[in-house]
């Protein structure tokens, strides 16, 4: 049984969860709600120079995307991207670079 038939009910109705991030293995993630599950198997990074603020920012574009009202889908693609993005660059607080700017 998949864990979303086995559990959703209870998250939803009993826990009143509005949405549920499930973060897996390197850079895979799942996003759901009681009506959407958005998936992403996460993007190859070539040279990985430090992890530290991937989580930061894959949560930060999480929020802006809910807070625009974006599917779970794309909000998961931009989340992914920017940790993915964030573990190119030195550091907790990179700059964005100017393609990423305005992707929301």
């Amino acid at each position: 049984m998949e864990m979303k038939e086995q559990f959703w009910p209870y998250f939803w109705s009993v826990m009143s969860f509005h949405l549920i991030v499930l973060r897996e293995a390197l850079n895979r993630s799942r996003l759901f709600s009681a009506s959407e599950d958005g998936h992403h198997i996460g993007f190859e990074v070539d040279h990985i120079v430090d992890s530290v603020g991937s989580e930061n920012a894959f949560t930060v574009a999480l929020a802006i995307g809910l807070l625009m009202g974006h599917p779970l889908e794309r909000i998961n693609k931009s989340a992914n991207k920017s940790a993915s993005f964030a573990c190119t660059q030195e550091g907790a607080s990179p700059s964005l670079l100017p393609n990423f700017r305005g992707a929301y």
